[in-house]
């Protein structure tokens, strides 16, 4: 692969991962496609167990691929060189949910903004001091902060620190994982204003649960559901007109958070089928099997869409709550009657 000829930062090609062996086998992550392009963020959003921090560890290579690989320059990482490696650590870097935990706390804040760019480059203590300077101005700190401690900031400033330190290093991707969900509501919205206005030279995936931060800070949506991505594609469009009966029922919780996604089904799940069909309030027969994907731009894994709908007519699912009973219309091919 050439990096400079289709601009792909990071490629996961069919990328999973299966906790245990035999009857305890959990999988975690179904094989999945994913390429981080320069200026195109990407999201990946779902509830609890999802998946979603799981294939954001596989990205980073903090967990060992059960199927797959991912690919640095067109080299699975696990594989890459002492040399290489140094260049990817340089090129992706990551923000992660808890600020406090991912800072050494025996480290002062200069330290710990400029280590990944002394790593990866080598500094003397010199322009570390003056890099660390720029950063903490940068993220909207003090520079009096840089002789502090981690346990000195508070939880917005350590995550601001945590911002500041993922970029000293000039990287190409940052990868997010839940980046304010442990800060206070008052600080929430100064941190992903910070991210946006570095969007324009940064590419990002944002792992979140919170369809709000992804909106503000991508351009493409991974929705996530028991390891499976049951829909993706623009995420306008997916948080505009949702496909998936899941990511009807994510959308709908981000205007009343007590929105209630739980169903009953009477249609027996079992190995391979849809893994919401318990929950979905549209199942059918079919859904005892998972379907392959369906459209090009906008996709979705559901037997509400049927491939002669085509990319810009499939009508799928109508809003939740509504008092047509879709399962009834639907075919068994999928395609609406």
């Amino acid at each position: 692969m050439n990096l400079a000829a289709d601009d792909a930062i990071l490629t996961a090609d069919a990328i999973g991962k299966t906790f245990g062996r035999g009857t305890r086998a959990n999988v975690a992550v179904q094989p999945t496609n994913v390429s981080f392009r320069r200026g195109r963020s990407i999201g990946i959003a779902g509830e609890s167990g999802s998946g979603k921090s799981t294939l954001l560890r596989l990205l980073l290579g903090l967990e060992a691929p059960t199927a797959g690989a991912v690919r640095f320059e067109g080299m699975p990482i696990a594989s890459l060189t002492r040399a290489e490696h140094r260049r990817y650590r340089a090129t992706v870097q990551a923000v992660f949910q808890d600020p406090g935990g991912s800072l050494d706390p025996r480290l002062h804040i200069w330290q710990l903004i400029t280590e990944p760019a002394w790593a990866t480059g080598g500094l003397t203590r010199r322009s570390r001091r003056e890099l660390a300077a720029r950063l903490l101005h940068e993220v909207d700190l003090p520079e009096r902060f840089a002789d502090r401690l981690p346990h000195q900031l508070s939880g917005g400033e350590r995550q601001r620190v945590a911002i500041a330190r993922a970029v000293s290093s000039s990287p190409q991707l940052v990868l997010l994982d839940e980046p304010v969900t442990s800060l206070d509501v008052s600080v929430r919205g100064a941190i992903i204003n910070l991210l946006a206005d570095r969007g324009a030279e940064l590419t990002y995936a944002v792992v979140s649960h919170d369809l709000t931060v992804i909106a503000h800070l991508t351009d493409e949506l991974l929705i996530m559901y028991q390891g499976f991505v049951v829909e993706r594609g623009p995420t306008d469009a997916i948080l505009d007109a949702p496909r998936h009966p899941y990511s009807q029922a994510l959308v709908a919780a981000v205007h009343d958070p007590l929105h209630d996604t739980g169903y009953d089904s009477d249609v027996p799940a079992g190995a391979g089928a849809c893994p919401f069909i318990n929950r979905c309030p549209f199942a059918m027969e079919q859904c005892v099997v998972m379907p392959d994907p369906v459209g090009q731009i906008h996709q979705v894994r559901c037997h509400l869409y049927s491939p002669d709908d085509g990319e810009d007519t499939t009508r799928g699912a109508p809003p939740l709550g509504s008092s047509d009973p879709i399962a009834s219309t639907v075919n068994v091919t999928g395609a609406h009657q």
